[in-house]
């Protein structure tokens, strides 16, 4: 595993889901750790590859992550559209970001 330092890209407008809020508030985390993290292309759980294909050809990054306390997370940015949020993976499916 490689450990970026710097920021890959910019998040631009950030937002999280009430979901994804009251799972981070139960694990006593905050959104921060994770867009951090996503930001330095740190993927998590999710396909690293698909990821910096992505990057390449400003498409969507999808980080999966898992909270203290096991519950998934999903970082999503559209780079096109300059938009990140933090939200659970049955709210991706359903709407999208």
């Amino acid at each position: 595993m490689t450990i970026r330092l710097k920021k890959r890209f910019c998040l631009g407008k950030v937002t999280a889901s009430f979901g994804a809020l009251g799972v981070l508030l139960d694990s006593e985390q905050d959104t921060d750790f994770f867009f951090r993290r996503h930001s330095r292309g740190d993927w998590g759980y999710s396909d690293a590859n698909a990821n910096e294909l992505a990057l390449a050809t400003g498409g969507i990054l999808i980080s999966e992550y898992r909270t203290l306390k096991g519950v998934t997370l999903l970082v999503v940015t559209e780079l096109a559209l300059k938009r990140t949020a933090c939200i659970l993976p049955h709210e991706y499916e359903k709407e999208g970001i």
